[in-house]
């Protein structure tokens, strides 16, 4: 398939969607090089916004287990490296993927309708997905040094906080750290491995690969 041809198909309708959000993710990141947008802009915080605190209004009682639906949710996004790295990152990096693979693949099936063409989106978007996770797994350790920011990474043993997220056993749940002004919502797990309710206050005792070990302050 020669440029030509590929800019073409690119073109068609069958691959047009998904050229439109490919044209805006490069006019996101021509504006981020020149200045005119923040790095972090339309990025989010993977327990801030999608979002933890909806169990505040939503009054789920997780530690009566109707909360499982939601750390689910969050676990199943995070594999995926949402929250991890920047969110723009991952969704520029699954465009892409999913693109250059309808392209390709409605080029090589001989594909011009538009119907089927949408319904190859769904394994082409499980693709994508598991290659962006590949892709990105070698950045997490970088952004992890970092808040997204370019500042250095705060330490936060010995700091305390609110549980958003009550945990039981060797479950993880979620807690909201404040360190000045700035508010960082981290994942938990219980160091003694006692329950610790939604609203209890912890301190961290120790930072895991993944998580922080907590114990509960006070009664």
């Amino acid at each position: 398939m020669y440029m030509l041809e590929f800019f073409q198909a690119a073109f068609q309708p069958m691959n047009l969607m998904l050229t439109i959000l490919m044209i805006l993710v490069l006019i996101y990141w021509i504006t981020v090089i020149l200045g005119a947008l923040d790095f972090d802009f339309l990025d989010f915080d993977l327990d801030g916004d999608v979002d933890i605190d909806a169990d505040v209004d939503a009054d789920i009682d997780l530690e009566g287990g109707g909360g499982s639906g939601g750390k689910g949710f969050v676990s199943f996004i995070s594999w995926f490296n949402i929250g991890k790295i920047p969110f723009m990152i991952v969704f520029s990096i699954a465009i892409f993927t999913m693109w250059m693979s309808s392209i390709l693949l409605n080029h090589y099936i001989g594909n011009t309708s538009f119907i089927i063409a949408f319904l190859l989106y769904i394994p082409i978007f499980l693709f994508a997905m598991f290659i962006t996770k590949i892709a990105t797994d070698p950045l997490i350790p970088v952004f992890d040094k970092l808040n997204f920011r370019g500042e250095k990474a705060i330490d936060l043993e010995g700091k305390t906080g609110l549980v958003l997220f009550g945990i039981e056993n060797k479950e993880v749940g979620q807690a909201d750290i404040v360190v000045g002004d700035k508010h960082f919502k981290i994942t938990i797990s219980s160091l003694d491995g006692l329950p610790i309710r939604k609203g209890d206050k912890i301190v961290i005792i120790e930072k895991k690969e993944k998580f922080y070990l907590v114990n509960k302050v006070g009664d």
